[in-house]
């Protein structure tokens, strides 16, 4: 792939057509035919990474992290390694967690994450250095010692958080700090945790929302669980301008969707039960809970205290079962790729995490005609 010249003055140089298809020469100085034969190795190796737009293998990863300023450079200006190669994943993680920051969930996923990367490769790794085989390492570790404070994680929770590790790296590519994605070879698991999932039926819901007092509190409840909203981000931002009574609509401002196509807005149908909940509230100020401008921790506190006073134990992940039980109940009547609208998502991200089978679906099924009769 390159050509080894031999200059007068034990002088080397190396020609190459680099990616671009440019003819390249590096004027390697005076030196030993063997460290020139092994430096065209390695360049051999950076050349074959780029046109399959692979990551280096490791030996040529750790030999271009050992190299001076200098030849990095040069090597970066004929587009063989990333412009700033020496990035760590320290400053990747920074900086990633900096760009969402204004989405609380997400950030608060980023932060885990970052934290179970520095945890198993240190925070002076170099970028250059990660190998798909540091993937399939990342994804063990957080089995074994993910959890913060120790222990292992759940197969969803470590196939989320590898998803997230990806999703950096990823942004390392795009802000030039890596030419190719070393992870994205790494196997992606199950995610949904079966586990966890809990239909919050109408009876369980109604024990609840009569134990809480607040009303803003109320209206939070409902519109979790009947207009499936993401809560806190897309409940505590409302604002009354967002209500149409006329058109019976809800527009839905989701921080979380809003780098997507549709800038994170959607228009939900204004239902019933939200409408009953909302029109209680005292109209003092442009949000609708100017007084629930809370973390999503003191939100779920406050639930669970008024599940408390109901008698009711607290089910698993409140908030995100409140929205899934509502986008069950929308797909017996609706088309999955409205209800997916309304949601705020794809359908095949409805059918993987948010989708349930219920009682009563086994009820329903039960009943039955027997078809065999029929066709006698």
């Amino acid at each position: 792939m390159s050509t080894l010249v031999n200059r007068p003055g034990g002088h080397r140089w190396i020609q190459f057509r680099g990616p671009g298809g440019s003819r390249h020469t590096l004027c390697l100085g005076r030196t030993s035919k063997s460290q020139a034969t092994y430096f065209q190795a390695r360049l051999d190796a950076l050349l074959a990474a780029r046109m399959m737009n692979q990551a280096p293998d490791p030996d040529t990863a750790h030999w271009v992290s050992g190299l001076g300023v200098s030849l990095r450079r040069r090597l970066a200006a004929v587009g063989l390694i990333a412009t700033d190669y020496a990035a760590t994943l320290g400053e990747l993680a920074d900086a990633s967690l900096a760009s969402r920051e204004d989405v609380p969930g997400t950030a608060i996923n980023l932060r885990l994450t970052r934290e179970n990367l520095i945890g198993c490769f240190g925070r002076e790794k170099l970028l250059g250095n990660l190998t798909p085989e540091d993937g399939k390492r990342f994804l063990e570790y957080l089995k074994d010692r993910g959890r913060i404070g120790g222990g292992g994680l759940s197969r969803a929770t470590s196939s989320r958080r590898h998803r997230i590790a990806k999703q950096m790296l990823t942004f390392a590519v795009k802000k030039n700090w890596l030419h190719a994605n070393p992870f994205p070879g790494v196997g992606r698991q199950e995610e949904a945790n079966y586990a966890k999932r809990f239909f919050v039926d109408p009876p369980l819901f109604l024990r609840v929302l009569r134990e809480a007092r607040n009303q803003e509190f109320r209206a939070i409840l409902v519109l979790a669980r009947f207009g499936g909203l993401r809560c806190p981000s897309e409940i505590q931002p409302m604002r009354w301008s967002q209500i149409d009574p006329n058109r019976k609509t809800i527009l839905v401002m989701s921080p979380k969707t809003k780098r997507y196509a549709r800038g994170g807005e959607r228009t939900i149908p204004l239902f019933q039960e939200i409408l009953g909940e909302i029109g209680k509230l005292p109209r003092r100020d442009d949000l609708l809970f100017p007084n629930h401008q809370k973390t999503g921790q003191s939100l779920t506190d406050e639930l669970q205290r008024v599940c408390r006073w109901a008698g009711v134990a607290l089910w698993p992940k409140p908030w995100h079962n409140m929205r899934a039980t509502r986008e069950t109940e929308l797909m017996e009547d609706f088309p999955i790729q409205v209800v997916a609208s309304w949601m705020g998502h794809s359908p095949s991200i409805a059918l993987t995490h948010y989708a349930q089978t219920t009682k009563d679906h086994l009820t329903k099924a039960v009943k039955m005609d027997n078809i065999l009769l029929k066709a006698e």
